[in-house]
């Protein structure tokens, strides 16, 4: 666990790729379960919007990963 952490504190651009991973992933799970904050939109829009949403926070989640990988490997 200290590696990681290491790795993470060396390279704060993973800080921010894990970051945005995350918000984006909140925001969809917010979106999906919160029928309340798509206002204005249509259920079958608003469930395909956080799909995106969710589809890009995982994508975002895969290169942070990678770039850790790349980096704790020293490729």
């Amino acid at each position: 666990m200290n590696e990681f952490f290491r790795v993470i504190y060396s390279n704060p651009m993973l800080i921010w790729k894990a970051g945005a991973g995350i918000i984006f992933i909140g925001f969809a799970l917010a979106l999906f379960f919160m029928p309340s904050l798509s206002s204005g939109l249509g259920e079958g829009t608003a469930r395909l919007f956080a799909g995106l949403l969710l589809l890009y926070g995982l994508y975002r989640l895969f290169t942070f990963y990678a770039d850790y990988k790349n980096i704790r490997d020293g490729k």
